[in-house]
């Protein structure tokens, strides 16, 4: 055979081979990619489906919250209502204090129409709650009825010039007052009691959905798998592993950075919390403070008056005297001028006017010193919140508490506090400070109103005790109420459990204040209780930064 039919055939034969079949693995890329494609799609759904459920919590809480501050524009309406009652006392102008009085109520009615109007016609409000509210609208207008009733008949008793009646009245209107903002007071819990149920709602969807987390997780695992498969596959391929790797690097900062947006969105919401129960604090006392200041400030109108009418009868006597000396020192005093300065002295009853005016003016400048001391403490208790701890006399900050809601305690309890005088000023952040005190008052009003009723029958005690502990300040506030069941105490300190009366507590109380003690203060919280005998919470702040690391360190 020639050579080149030999080399033609060769040619051929090296034509006819050919590669190895890509293998089956390769194709494992592309199902890594669709799965990756799938995973992020589910990831996006349920992040939507999350962002849906974030922004209907928000708008219904707003809605609500919107009605809550309805709600303290109608108790504004119902002090206005209720005013004329008691300035009638002051001005005996019944005509123009009826007349505002019948202004303030057409006021308050159309405010009421314009809230049960909203009520019967928003569509987004379930009907069983829709129920409750009217119900308590209709427990409002009762009150309100109730409490106009009573200030007619004080007008009609000033007409008829039976003062005394009328002051009979008015104790009995003062009631009718209270009963119509407990009435208020009522609708707000039940309102509260709305927003956590529409919140505990929304938890549980959310916490439903959380639950396809786990199957992503998995789905993630399986696809991480796969990927460490291929790179087996393909070690030798160092460029595409180093880019994985650079791909799971920026997953990784991704999700860092998306917890970190999360943990500050959730201290954002938590100081939003605390700014709203601590406005929802003062907007309960503001009523009770008003009442407060209003009592001093009617006796020293009164004294006021009293003091300038006897001046009018001295400045008659003074007049008389005076030409009664200018007589004598011209040599020549007439009898009628002596009859004249002895009938001024008569009209005048020096000696009654020497004996009441003293008293008079003692009286105005001890209430002008109650009007002083109320609105100082408002001004402290409400003082701004800042970032910073500065050092804060705690005895001080605590009496200002105790003076802010003293109508709260007032009529169930006798407060007894032991301040100690060694304790010096300690760090604090003295808003969220003067919160929880002010929240463990309130708990321990209601349980001791809880045994003691409304206080006709006997009060309670609240104890408040301070002292310096070495390196630590400690906070004792004691109270006569039920005790905590035993069932309930390791749950205290839980958000949103609270084992009062529904509408009456909102479970956030405690929480709050473990919070600001233990995470912000570095202190501790603890309680002493006794079921039917009462409950001592105690509270330990570190004067220093080391006390602070110490008392972790032991714990």
């Amino acid at each position: 055979m020639p050579l080149s039919n030999v080399q033609n055939e060769g040619n051929r034969g090296n034509s006819a081979v050919s590669h190895p079949p890509r293998p089956k693995w390769h194709l494992l890329y592309f199902v890594l990619a669709a799965f990756d494609l799938l995973t992020i799609c589910i990831s996006l759904s349920l992040n939507h489906s999350l962002m849906g459920i974030h922004t209907q919590s928000v708008r219904i809480n707003q809605e609500w919250s919107d009605r809550r501050g309805l709600l303290s524009e109608l108790g504004q309406l119902a002090a206005e209502v209720n005013a004329p009652g008691n300035d009638v006392f002051d001005s005996h102008d019944v005509p123009t204090e009826s007349a505002r009085m019948v202004a303030a109520l057409v006021r308050f009615d159309a405010a009421m129409a314009a809230r049960h109007l909203e009520l019967t016609t928003n569509v987004n409000i379930a009907d069983r709650d829709r129920q409750q509210l009217l119900q308590e609208f209709d427990g409002v207008s009762f009150a309100m009825s109730n409490m106009v009733g009573e200030a007619h008949l004080i007008f009609e008793h000033f007409r008829q010039n039976r003062a005394r009646e009328a002051g009979e009245r008015m104790a009995t209107m003062d009631r009718k007052f209270a009963q119509l903002n407990r009435e208020l007071m009522g609708m707000r819990a039940t309102i509260q009691q709305i927003q956590n149920s529409n919140f505990a709602k929304q938890t549980a969807v959310a916490a439903s959905l959380e639950r396809y987390e786990y199957g992503i997780a998995v789905a993630i695992l399986l696809m991480v798998g796969g990927i460490a498969l291929y790179g087996h596959k393909l070690s030798q391929s160092i460029s595409r592993s180093m880019r994985e790797n650079e791909d799971c690097l920026a997953a990784l900062q991704k999700e860092m950075t998306e917890r970190k947006q999360a943990d500050e969105e959730r201290q954002r919401l938590e100081v939003q919390l605390r700014h709203a129960q601590k406005m929802e604090s003062i907007g309960q006392l503001a009523a009770g403070i008003a009442h407060e200041i209003n009592t001093p400030t009617q006796f020293i109108g009164d004294n006021t008056r009293f003091v300038r009418d006897a001046f009018t009868e001295l400045q008659k006597l003074l007049k008389a005297q005076v030409r009664l000396m200018g007589a004598a020192q011209a040599g020549s005093v007439p009898l009628a001028l002596l009859s004249e300065v002895e009938d001024a002295t008569k009209s005048a009853d020096v000696e009654y006017l020497s004996e009441e005016i003293p008293k008079a003016l003692d009286q105005s400048l001890h209430g002008i010193e109650r009007v002083t001391n109320i609105v100082r403490a408002m001004k402290e208790f409400s003082h701004p919140g800042t970032t910073e701890k500065t050092a804060l006399d705690l005895n001080r900050a605590i009496e200002s508490t105790l003076t802010v809601c003293c109508s709260e305690w007032k009529y169930v309890a006798d407060v007894v506090s032991n301040f100690g005088t060694d304790l010096p000023p300690v760090p604090v952040l003295p808003g969220e400070f003067n919160q929880v005190v002010l929240n463990i008052i309130i708990n321990a009003t209601h349980a001791i109103a809880d045994v003691v009723g409304d206080g006709s029958k006997g009060k309670g005690a609240i104890t408040v005790s301070t002292r310096r502990d070495g390196d630590w300040a400690e906070i004792c506030i004691g109270d006569t109420g039920t005790g905590i069941p035993e069932n309930a105490r390791g749950r205290v300190f839980d958000p949103f459990f609270t084992t009062k009366q529904v509408g009456k507590g909102t479970g956030q109380g405690l929480a709050i204040a473990h919070n600001v003690i233990v995470e912000k203060h570095g202190g501790t919280i603890t309680f002493e209780t006794e079921t039917g005998k009462g409950t001592t919470f105690i509270i330990r702040l570190p004067l220093t930064s080391q006390a602070a690391g110490t008392e972790r360190s032991a714990a």
